[in-house]
């Protein structure tokens, strides 16, 4: 039996969330780039442009409070963010322009820069190239004003590195990674399973925007070298963290010549099953939605043992769990 709550096998394993998040994602893009985009665009620049000046006259107010600062600076990035989808470069300039206005008012700290890197990462998910770059020459900057990053920093960095993995070489996604967690070290700033897991994601991120080159057993092979490194810091993973290693196996399921890798995909969507098991984590809804979509891309690719994965793992896991 199914456990209380659990999703339907049927439902669940009908749905492909990585193609529906696409066919959202196309469909959005097409709306901007249709007729009227111009006039979407003056009013975005309009409302950020709005916001900043409101930002401007409350640092010039010495009866603003830091917390109403702050409130000011996330609604004015959440404006930027929404602009970066069109011109990230610009966003970033006016982002910075606004940082500047925190720094003149000397109320500018670890925090504000903290929201600036949490920006730098929505900026990459939105597709901006030079994320990783920006987000280097803030963190300098923090450096040279002798403002100590924290974990928040870095894990925000990192969070840079695994939304822009789909847009670097396999080999610069990981190398900004492993720059991060250098950094990281030097600053004597322990990693968490926060830091891993966006690691995971970067992991997951590059094979599905590689096609998986190498095979599912590539990007595999990586995402249990993150597994083990978190381990040897003593560092438990979070259901969080093993939904990115079932999307390691789910991309690697989707590749257009996928079928003589879908077995090996589903073999590792199992083993991520059984880590969750000897974690003893609970089984989530997103969790269980990722794991039979990978059961039925590797049916519809041919591997028609997928159905009965998908029918008995999950279940008989929960019952454990």
């Amino acid at each position: 039996m199914e456990k209380p709550g659990a999703p339907s096998v049927i439902r669940t394993s009908l749905i492909d969330l990585g193609y529906q998040d696409r066919k959202v994602r196309d469909r959005d893009a097409s709306s901007r780039t249709a007729g009227g985009s111009n006039e979407e665009w003056r009013e975005e620049m309009q409302e950020v442009r709005s916001k900043l000046e409101a930002f401007k006259t409350a640092c010039l107010s010495s009866s603003t409070s830091q917390q109403d600062l702050f409130s000011l600076f996330r609604s004015f990035l959440k404006a930027c963010s929404e602009m970066s989808k069109r011109d990230c470069d610009e966003s970033w300039r006016l982002a910075l322009k606004a940082l500047n206005l925190f720094k003149e008012s000397q109320r500018s700290d670890v925090v504000s820069h903290n929201m600036m890197l949490h920006f730098a990462a929505q900026t990459a998910a939105n597709g901006c190239r030079s994320a990783f770059e920006h987000a280097i020459n803030l963190m300098t900057g923090m450096v040279e004003e002798n403002i100590e990053p924290d974990l928040v920093s870095f894990n925000s960095m990192m969070n840079v590195c695994a939304k822009s993995a789909s847009m670097l070489s396999e080999e610069e996604a990981f190398a900004n990674a492993f720059s991060v967690l250098d950094m990281m070290r030097d600053a004597r700033v322990a990693a968490d399973t926060i830091t891993f897991t966006s690691m995971m994601e970067l992991c997951a991120r590059s094979t599905g925007a590689r096609g998986g080159r190498g095979g599912s057993s590539r990007g595999w092979q990586k995402g249990m070298e993150i597994h083990a490194m978190m381990r040897e810091q003593g560092l438990q993973p979070s259901i969080m963290t093993y939904i990115q290693m079932v999307k390691i196996c789910l991309f690697s399921a989707k590749l257009k010549r996928a079928g003589k890798w879908t077995e090996e995909a589903v073999r590792n969507g199992c083993r991520v099953l059984e880590l969750v098991r000897e974690d003893g984590l609970v089984l989530t809804e997103d969790f269980y939605n990722h794991f039979f979509s990978l059961c039925a891309k590797a049916a519809e690719a041919g591997y028609e043992a997928a159905v009965t994965v998908a029918e008995v793992s999950p279940c008989s896991l929960a019952v454990a769990c």
